[in-house]
């Protein structure tokens, strides 16, 4: 399984998640770890919410 870290600030509207750390999970053995991606192609703070 693949999950990313969301930060919600105090305006939820301006949520983003980390696409460039997500967490790495194995649901048989419950062993996971953080991979670090390329910052550049996925970044730290992406919108999940389109921004008007």
């Amino acid at each position: 399984m693949v999950l990313t870290l969301v930060v919600i600030p105090e305006d939820p509207r301006r949520m983003t998640t980390n696409l460039a750390g997500p967490l790495v999970m194995n649901v048989k053995t419950r062993i996971g770890f953080q991979i670090a991606l390329n910052a550049d192609r996925f970044p730290l703070r992406f919108p999940i919410l389109p921004l008007d």
